[in-house]
Order: C-alpha cells, then structure tokens, then sequence
C-alpha cells in the first residue's frame, strides 16, 4: 500500500480545521479500541477549538498559493475547507467535512451503463455500472459492489449512483446465481475485479490501483472473505454483513462494518461484533445504529451513505482529511448508537 506524503498547506489547513472540528462536533472526544464498542454518548472534549479568524486566514493563503484548488470558505457552523480537491494527475472524489454533504448526492453528473451476463465471464453474473460523465474518460477511484442472497440491482443502485455523483466509479455485480452464498460471491467478485479494468465496456475509466468492496447482507460476508483474494485493495465496507464464517484473523485491508441493533436476520451480536473482533492486524472500525432492521442498506439511508463516504475518502483516496470524522467517530446526536475504531487514522 502507498503512503500520500501532507504537503505543508495540507498541514496548515489540518492545525487550522481540527480544533474547530471537535469543538463545533458533539460527537465523542475518544474513540475505542478493539472489541470494546462504546456508547456513543461520551463526553466531548473541545479543549483544541479554533477560531474562524485564524481558519480564514489560513484558507486565505492556501488559495494564493495553490490557486488550482479552488479553495472557498463555507461558514457551515462546523468547518470550512476546499469543496472540492483535484491534484495534478490524480482526478479524486469530492471532499467534504460535513456530514450533511455526505449524506446526499454529490456535483458530478453521471452515466449508467448495463452489462447482461452472457457479455461478462465466467465466474459472475450481469453488471451495473456508474460513474461521472466526464468527456474525456479518465482513471478513478473504483469501488466493486455486490448485495445480498436474491437481492435485485436495486438494493445497491442508490448507493452506487451516490459514489459516482461524488467522483468514483461504481461497479455492481451479480453472482452467477441471485441465490449464491458469500463463498460464490466472493469468487464472483474476485472475477469481477480483473474483469472491470481490462474489457468492461468502462475499462479507461477503472483505476486498478484504487479499488475497495462494498457488500451487503450475504454480500456483506462476500467481501471480508474477498479481501485476501483480490491483491491491492484499499479498503472494504461490510454492511450489516450474514455470512456462516465470522473469524477473519487474516483480513488486512482498512474495514469498516456497519449493523443494526434489531437487525432479525444478522443480529450484529451474532454476526458483526464477531467479525469484527477477529480482525486483529486490520485498521477497522465498527458502526452501529438503533434501529433500521436488516434491509435498511437497500434504499437511501444517511448513515450507510456517509459512512461509505467517509471510510472512502480516509482509505480508498488516502485523504487524512476524513480522518477528522473518524477519530472520533459519530454519536448519538448523528443518530448513531455504538461506534468503535483503531485509532488514530
């Protein structure tokens, strides 16, 4: 994996936003360690606040120093940063360090493109592609997607077209089988990979070195058990994952893994919590909501959205900007019940 070196402005914009970042957020002051998910409640700490003068100031002489960035200051009542980030020679998502922004569409005009199953190969089953309409295609950051056991397109469509509307390409796919298990899935997506950036009809715009997994449901397993079969991942986002294997010991890709607290189907005491726990050598974190039941990732849903984003824009691009959002994570008040993480990030 690469390391992205902070250039000086980076920094001075990072000591300028931090301390009006915790100030301004109600979230906790501390994340927790491995296996010890904590309310998320605590108490806030915003000892490290800093003032609006001293963030204008710094924005100031970023822009005239670094006019390509375009950096604007938004009086969110949070945080003001650069909306949105192209370095030279690395197109990149939007970024953003609202969480409202995260939880909505992004600037980017899309396309779709629909790939039956006789046209993909062996191994995987049809596909639905998303990504920015750019004139000239260009390599992005890609994210490979796979739902649930008998799930429909529609169950990751919303989410995919999201990631596409803020600059990535989104490549979802079917097993063979609608009724697969997360073993045949995760060969699926393994095919899926080599597919996608070699002769999917999207191949330029695919980024090989920048690729994460998402799943849900049975897709969710999917993809922890593919993060040791597809080399070079940046990261991976479980959602409220069913699988029958719940020790990943060997997983080693940045993961974050979402649950519901009355989820029926893969209750997270059963299926998450353990999962989680397993993956000692792994950056993770663990987010959990009240209430949503099992399906809640199959429609629009805020705290699917941002946190994809978020685990995105941290692990897949490499932006520590995110990281901010991180450590300390989310609490009650963003409608968040228990969070937990490796930090710092």
């Amino acid at each position: 994996m690469t390391h992205r070196t902070t250039s000086p402005w980076t920094r001075r914009l990072l000591a300028a936003t931090i301390g009006l970042v915790m100030a301004a957020s109600t979230v906790p002051a501390h994340a927790a360690h491995v296996g010890a998910p904590v309310p998320a409640d605590a108490p806030v700490n915003a000892a490290g606040a800093a003032d609006h003068s001293t963030l204008r100031s710094t924005l100031t002489e970023i822009r005239r120093e670094r006019p390509e960035l375009d950096v604007d200051v938004r009086t969110t009542g949070m945080v003001a940063v650069p909306a949105t980030t192209a370095l030279p020679n690395k197109p990149v998502a939007a970024v953003s360090s609202t969480r409202a922004a995260l939880r909505a569409n992004g600037p980017s005009a899309i396309k779709t493109h629909y790939v039956p199953s006789k046209q993909t190969p062996n191994g995987m089953g049809e596909a639905l592609l998303a990504y920015p309409a750019d004139k000239v295609p260009v390599p992005r950051p890609t994210v490979l997607m796979i739902a649930g056991w008998g799930s429909e397109f529609k169950t990751l469509q919303w989410l995919g077209q999201r990631l596409a509307t803020h600059g990535y390409v989104a490549v979802m796919i079917h097993p063979p089988f609608k009724l697969d298990w997360p073993p045949r899935r995760a060969t699926a997506l393994k095919v899926a990979a080599e597919w996608m950036s070699t002769s999917s009809p999207i191949a330029p715009r695919i980024d090989p070195q920048r690729v994460a997994l998402y799943g849900y449901s049975m897709g969710g397993g999917a993809v922890l058990r593919a993060s040791t079969m597809i080399p070079g991942l940046k990261a991976v986002v479980s959602a409220y994952p069913w699988d029958t294997k719940v020790n990943f010991p060997e997983n080693r890709v940045p993961t974050v893994i979402m649950a519901s607290q009355d989820d029926p189907t893969a209750p997270p005491r059963k299926f998450a919590d353990f999962m989680f726990a397993s993956m000692g050598k792994a950056k993770r974190a663990y987010v959990e909501v009240p209430v949503g039941g099992h399906h809640a990732p199959s429609s629009t849903n805020p705290h699917v959205s941002e946190t994809t984003l978020i685990w995105l824009g941290r692990h897949l691009l490499g932006d520590k900007r995110y990281s901010s959002l991180l450590c300390p994570g989310p609490g009650k008040a963003e409608g968040y019940s228990t969070y937990a993480a490796t930090c710092p990030m």
